[in-house]
């Protein structure tokens, strides 16, 4: 059992013994003179002070900020989504803390969805969903460093994929994905906003405060198709009014920032309490996918490892928990019939590498792009395929992502209307073949941005991934 102390503590990975919480069911066992409280809300108050004033006067601060004092072991039918569990010493002011993220599932929105869902009349997979995974601040070569265990179950679901070419019988169930990797995805700016902006709503970041909720987020079409939606960031920042001048944000059906705001967070080793930040995101990740099994699911999640002050190191933290949530989203057989992206907005940006060097200077304009598609999809629609491998080789910008996620939840049939200006430079990855004399101009890269036409030599090509191609 360890003893947390505030913001200087170090991620144990393993979470402190005395408290659990299983299905709605907190179970707290402090040791001997020390007094066990929870709290369903996360109180708004700075790391330090809080320690501080818990030592200073013990219970009594407790109390006065209302939190409950266990009078059992047990707490049953917990309804919310954030708890945190102390143990509190009687006398000495000394103190343990766990805090537990539990996803409530939304039972009303679900059944209101599997009833009103509009759902594409042609599309192959009605049962489709739609995950992103965003590692934030990560290169495709940073992403070929800090994930060799991803990597190389990527690289065993592509050979068993490739292998075994002819389709499952029928009622038979497919859990296989083929791989694709976009090598020219390039980030059409330094920062986050000109690059989540197309990639979430279509349209340039320029246009953000002026159209506010005028134009979508690509979730928001996939919930009017009965899809249950998420969006999960671990950082405190709440990019609806930061970014698009939402000060309400879109409606979805989870959006989980708020531990990220009122718990402390490590700058060094992006920890809560015992654990790293990420876990939380991962597990909370792996229970929306199983919260609605018969529900189509649009969901984003965005981790912030590659944010270390340019060590770039934190990321591959990362890498055996991302390998194990895809090994059991194929157990589940999720990936039946789920579309995988697995990207960046841009590469690294702080550290004299990308400052100084060119291959840094190249790293931070070329994203990571992965998208893991079922083999269910790829025998029922056998040209999908060869546009998806045809376009791994081409110019790719974050507006053909929008294009895309849209694309995806109708295919083979087109989205129905106009999905606004973008759609003038903008190529769906899964329909149409992007021009092999595509220009920076016409994806809409900046100029001073623009890599075509510079040396891109020690870029990472996986033999193994696209055997066959």
């Amino acid at each position: 059992m360890s003893r947390l102390v505030g913001l200087n503590n170090v991620c144990s990975r393993e979470r402190g013994s005395f408290s659990t919480l299983d299905n709605g069911t907190l179970t707290i066992r402090c040791p001997e003179d020390y007094v066990p409280f929870y709290s369903t809300f996360l109180a708004p108050l700075v790391a330090a002070k809080e320690e501080g004033d818990i030592v200073t006067h013990g219970l009594s601060y407790l109390k006065k900020h209302l939190w409950t004092q266990a009078k059992t072991e047990y707490h049953n039918d917990l309804c919310k989504e954030s708890v945190r569990a102390f143990c509190v010493h009687e006398h000495a002011g000394s103190f343990m803390e766990n805090f537990h993220l539990q996803l409530v599932p939304r039972e009303d929105r679900f059944q209101d969805a599997l009833f009103s869902a509009r759902l594409p009349p042609a599309a192959p997979l009605s049962d489709l969903s739609m995950l992103i995974l965003f590692l934030d601040n990560t290169s495709r070569n940073l992403f070929r460093r800090r994930f060799p265990r991803t990597i190389a179950l990527l690289e065993e679901w592509q050979e068993d994929a490739l292998a075994q070419t002819a389709p499952r019988g029928a009622g038979e169930s497919d859990s296989r994905m083929r791989v694709f990797q976009f090598f020219r995805y390039h980030a059409v700016g330094k920062t986050s906003w000109p690059n989540i902006t197309p990639m979430f709503r279509g349209h340039s970041h320029r246009q953000s405060k002026k159209m506010k909720g005028s134009r979508r987020f690509w979730w928001e079409y996939w919930k009017d198709a009965g899809a249950m939606t998420l969006w999960l960031l671990e950082e405190c920042s709440n990019y609806f009014p930061r970014y698009w001048g939402l000060p309400a944000g879109p409606a979805l059906d989870h959006n989980l920032i708020e531990p990220f705001c009122h718990l402390p967070v490590s700058e060094g080793n992006r920890c809560i309490t015992n654990q790293p930040a990420y876990s939380y995101v991962l597990s909370y990740l792996a229970q929306f996918m199983a919260a609605y099994p018969t529900a189509r699911k649009a969901a984003t999640a965005l981790l912030m490892e590659a944010h270390d002050g340019g060590r770039m190191t934190n990321i591959g933290m990362v890498d055996q928990p991302l390998a194990d949530l895809l090994r059991g989203l194929k157990k589940s057989s999720a990936t039946e019939s789920t579309v995988i992206a697995i990207l960046a907005d841009h590469g690294g940006n702080n550290g004299v590498y990308h400052d100084v060097f060119g291959a840094g200077n190249a790293e931070r304009r070329l994203p990571v792009l992965l998208l893991l598609v079922p083999a269910r999809l790829l025998h029922t629609h056998p040209t999908l395929a060869p546009v998806l491998e045809h376009n791994q080789q081409m110019l790719v910008t974050s507006y053909d992502l929008f294009k895309t996620f849209r694309d995806i939840l109708h295919y083979p049939a087109a989205p129905p209307g106009d999905s606004g200006w973008c759609d003038k430079r903008s190529f769906s990855l899964v329909r149409q073949r992007i021009p092999e004399n595509r220009t920076c101009h016409d994806a809409s890269v900046p100029p001073d941005h623009c890599l075509c036409g510079k040396s891109l030599a020690g870029h990472w090509v996986s033999e193994k991934l696209f055997k066959g191609l």
